[in-house]
């Protein structure tokens, strides 16, 4: 079953949408109103979705926190202030929809089912990956799946495992950064950092001074002994 952590300060608010969550065939793991309470469940629970108010009782701010994590699941916002500044601020989490409270059965439903197919984790073994032509295939459950190298936007070394991720979905790999780098062959994609590999076309900002780059929400690494190339390629662009 999928699991979900609730983010809100308003408890009658809390449990009437875990009653909706959970209608939907969704557990509601948790049910949590501070940053300390968020971090403890994202360490210690496998979540596949979030659903989190913007603002909360201490005035902390949701996205305040997100914006510095990564790997998060699909997050669905929602607030009863009607503050477009808000909506702003928290679009730089990259979440999946922004809801205004109070909001209907059907609306949540929708909005869940959206985030959900939105954000699918694919396991392959290293084995499981070909290369034909410029394009990138990897055998999931049967089935063939195209993975074009001009949409992978970064890639992310954890133990033995890889984690490719594009706009729309992320792969994981038994594998090297080495050898997945080498199967996306590309001129534009270059590793950055030990752990880190991005495609320079999608990187939004380059911070020197804090050295990382900015990939649409997510802030990737650059490692000192792989920055004069990356500063090279982006002069050269």
């Amino acid at each position: 079953m999928l699991k979900c952590l609730i983010v809100e300060d308003d408890f009658v608010f809390a449990i009437d949408t875990k009653i909706k969550v959970e209608e939907i065939g969704v557990k509601v793991i948790r049910i949590v109103s501070s940053f300390l309470e968020i971090k403890d469940a994202l360490s210690n629970e496998k979540i596949d979705l979030i659903l989190s108010d913007v603002k909360l009782k201490n005035g902390e701010y949701a996205f305040d926190l997100f914006k510095s994590m990564t790997d998060l699941p699909p997050i669905i916002f929602f607030s009863g202030v009607k503050d477009p500044s808000l909506y702003q601020k928290s679009k730089i989490t990259n979440p999946y929809i922004y809801l205004s409270k109070p909001f209907d059965d059907i609306t949540l439903k929708s909005a869940i089912e959206g985030a959900l197919r939105s954000k699918i984790d694919l396991y392959a073994k290293e084995g499981d990956i070909h290369k034909k032509d410029r394009n990138i295939f990897v055998r999931v459950s049967g089935q063939m799946i195209n993975l074009i190298p001009s949409e992978i936007t970064y890639i992310k070394s954890e133990g033995n495992y890889i984690f490719i991720f594009t706009s729309t979905r992320k792969i994981v790999i038994r594998s090297s950064i080495k050898t997945v780098i080498s199967k996306i062959e590309s001129e534009y994609f270059i590793q950055v950092h030990r752990a880190y590999a991005v495609n320079i076309l999608k990187i939004n900002e380059l911070n020197i001074p804090e050295n990382h780059v900015q990939i649409n929400s997510i802030q990737v690494p650059v490692g000192r002994k792989y920055k004069k190339v990356l500063l090279e390629k982006l002069e050269n662009l």
